[in-house]
């Protein structure tokens, strides 16, 4: 159960008898943290900051005390909902995002912002450079190739994204609301050429030249990660999608392409096994791990004052 912040003064500190930071999430799927990778893209994020974090799977959006997912719940404080908006599960379904995507853009802003910046080792012009382009590159070509297979591909989504998001509602809410979620997708896509084998061709192509350029960066660092022996913002954005890739079973026509390059097969392999616990919830980083980092080593410590400046502004 969930602690019971009502027994707190308005302006008492969260005390760290208990974790502060809840990550609600879509649950585990075909092998993967969660069936998002925009809720596995904030866990491994926290995973890599060592944060102390409790999940709470949701089955679906509107159990999350946002109304969407991912959400982070730090102090009875929600993170991950646009400015002005209250949310909870009764907020407009206007203001929600199916993807998650701008919630967890909004997440890890907050995170690096007040908690913890898994990017504060980066001191060179070159390598700050170099993080923004390919985080801009896997938003821009990973991120796409996941939504175009997760919710594009009518055959994919019929037979396996439909089934995965919907399971948890009523018939025929189990039909309906997945069908609307692709039709919000298929609307952010009309640019595309209206030529779905061109589509998905450039769609693959730009998913093979994102492998490339990250197996590159891999292999020129050395590393265990993107930047070397330190974890960095883009190594959670990256593994995210590369994970869904990967393992998912909308991710097989990305597959092949993605086997081409040992050193990322390897990578998300060695991501899974030491960042997140397995599967009899031993080991991994953070969440309820020894050592994992409370409140008392955050950049900014949380207080029960109210949700100003709590929203990774």
């Amino acid at each position: 159960g969930r602690h019971d912040w009502s027994t707190m003064s308005s302006s008492e500190p969260c005390d760290g008898s208990e974790s502060e930071l809840i990550l609600h999430r879509w649950p585990s799927a075909w092998g993967l943290p969660s069936l998002s990778p925009e809720c596995v893209a904030v866990e491994t994020y926290m995973r890599l900051a060592g944060l102390k974090f409790t999940s709470e799977d949701c089955k679906t959006p509107y159990a999350s005390p946002s109304g969407q997912l991912p959400a982070l719940d730090q102090c009875d404080d929600v993170v991950g909902l646009p400015e002005g908006v209250a949310g909870g599960a009764g907020s407009s379904s206007s203001s929600r995002d199916h993807t998650g995507s701008l919630a967890a853009k909004r997440i890890a802003d907050h995170l690096s912002k007040k908690v913890v910046n898994l990017d504060a080792h980066l001191v060179s012009h070159t390598d700050k450079a170099l993080l923004i382009a390919f985080t801009a590159l896997v938003d821009a070509k990973l991120a796409t190739a996941t939504a175009y297979y997760t919710w594009i591909d009518k055959p994919r989504f019929t037979a396996h994204t439909r089934k995965a998001y919907g399971q948890a509602f009523p018939a025929p809410l189990s039909y309906i609301i997945p069908w609307l979620w692709r039709s919000r997708a298929l609307k952010r896509f009309a640019g595309e050429s209206s030529d779905q084998s061109q589509s998905e061709s450039r769609i693959r192509a730009g998913a093979r030249d994102a492998y490339a350029a990250l197996s590159s960066l891999l292999s020129d660092n050395g590393g265990t990660y993107f930047f070397g022996v330190k974890p960095t913002s883009l190594d959670a954005a990256a593994f995210a999608h590369l994970s869904y890739h990967a393992l998912s079973p909308v991710g097989d026509a990305l597959r092949l392409e993605l086997k081409s390059f040992p050193n990322l097969v390897k990578y998300v392999e060695a991501m899974r096994t030491v960042t997140f616990p397995n599967e009899h919830g031993h080991g991994g980083t953070g969440g309820s791990a020894m050592h994992a980092i409370d409140s008392g080593s955050w950049l900014e410590q949380p207080s029960r004052k109210g949700r100003t400046g709590w929203w990774g502004r």
